[in-house]
């Protein structure tokens, strides 16, 4: 079964699913997040807050994105809680592209060292990334083809996964003199 994901209005989204539209529930909407960052969970830290990317807004400007970046952990992950244990088929990442920057920074500045994104599916929360690996991993991309730089990054599940947790993990890449990256998540969809 392949499914298009046309687009998201709050918590459902469009599909284009043999010639008809259907709609199909964004099981992250309003959904508690954390992220392994300590400074973007808070609740006074505004600017980049991890509840930013399941607002239901897909506004990619970046003060209306959630930041997951390696400036204080290695290896940063991004959590959602779905409510309830449930089948995930996939993720769906609406990603930040410039727009909102400041005129300094260029976009490919931000980004240049991500390696790979990866989702995954699991029963417990506040996994860090060395726990997420005895979890099941919906899919990831790479830089590879520049595919981890489009505006819509999907992650269809090999077969469907059960469970409470969705997970978002970036990793940087291995062998750069400069490590830092930062990763803009404007809105995350899990169906």
């Amino acid at each position: 079964m392949s499914i298009l994901l046309t687009h998201s209005v709050s918590k459902y989204w469009y599909a284009l699913f043999n010639d008809f539209f259907i709609s199909v529930a964004n099981r992250a909407y309003k959904g508690h997040t954390w992220t392994n960052d300590k400074r973007h969970s808070w609740k006074q830290w505004k600017y980049g807050h991890s509840s930013l990317a399941v607002d239901g807004k897909e506004n990619t400007n970046l003060p209306n994105c959630a930041i997951l970046d390696n400036y204080y952990t290695d290896k940063p992950v991004w959590m959602v809680d779905i409510g309830k244990k449930s089948t995930v088929n996939g993720v769906m990442i609406l990603t930040w592209q410039g727009a909102g920057q400041d005129k300094i920074t260029s976009y490919t500045d931000h980004v240049h060292n991500l390696e790979t994104l990866s989702a995954y599916v699991s029963d417990k929360p506040k996994l860090d990334a060395v726990a997420l690996t005895n979890s099941t991993k919906c899919g990831s991309i790479t830089r590879l083809n520049t595919a981890l730089f489009n505006p819509r990054l999907h992650f269809d599940c090999p077969e469907p996964v059960k469970g409470k947790f969705v997970y978002v993990k970036a990793t940087g890449v291995a062998n750069q003199w400069k490590k830092h990256f930062t990763v803009v998540l404007c809105e995350v969809m899990v169906y």
